[in-house]
């Protein structure tokens, strides 16, 4: 064999292989750009109190009426009384307790930017439901906190159950995650449906529900 040849066969197997390069660059490029980044923009606001236990905080929450939830933002730990999503109106009732003496703070969290590659509308169609039963939900904490009576709440309540539970049959298949979230709140709701309702339950659902929905955000890919 002469050394041309060698050379040819060389030239050959450095150009298939550069055409190989190009072409897997390219799948990855298609994959990539071909996704959508949807910013859903749902915000979340904790009033949480500050405490050098947590578990006395948590009882201590709970003992006067809060959530006693205990949220995990960027490796620190909160003891939240209650979440909103109103900015304004946090603040305002944080602005409220430190005039009192209370050692509080706000905490915000915020929806992730999530990437779809089908059926977008469908997929935020049903993010967006999600938060706006969350939206009810807390509705309905400030109607039970100004007065309500039982029987109206467990009323809104119900119908809210079953909207969670309905949410996440639609969707149980194509979005398991957040279905797994919708059975999860529907469950923690109906269990309040059990005996009397206390504000500090739903406080501690929404807490939960919030928290849980925007780390689901932040882990999702479809």
């Amino acid at each position: 064999m002469s050394t041309d040849f060698f050379n040819r066969k060389r030239r050959f197997v450095a150009a298939l292989l550069l055409i190989v390069f190009f072409a897997l660059l390219l799948a990855v490029a298609l994959r990539v750009f071909s996704r959508k980044h949807v910013n859903l923009g749902h915000r979340f606001h904790y009033l949480v109190v500050g405490t050098e236990n947590v578990e006395v905080g948590v009882f201590n929450a709970q003992l006067d009426g809060g959530a006693g939830y205990l949220l995990c933002v960027d490796d620190r730990q909160y003891v939240a009384l209650t979440v909103y999503l109103n900015e304004e109106e946090c603040m305002s009732i944080c602005e409220e307790m430190r005039k009192s003496g209370e050692n509080c703070a706000m905490v915000s969290i915020e929806t992730a930017t999530i990437s779809i590659k089908n059926n977008e509308e469908d997929i935020t169609g049903a993010f967006r439901t999600f938060y706006d039963y969350l939206s009810l939900l807390e509705q309905e904490i400030f109607r039970l906190d100004k007065g309500a009576t039982q029987e109206s709440s467990k009323r809104i309540l119900s119908i809210l159950q079953s909207q969670f539970v309905f949410l996440g049959g639609i969707y149980h298949d194509s979005l398991p995650a957040l279905s797994r979230l919708c059975t999860k709140t529907a469950e923690s709701v109906g269990g309040c449906l059990m005996g009397e309702v206390y504000v500090k339950d739903l406080r501690e659902i929404l807490c939960e529900a919030s928290h849980e929905y925007v780390l689901l955000t932040e882990e999702f890919e479809l």
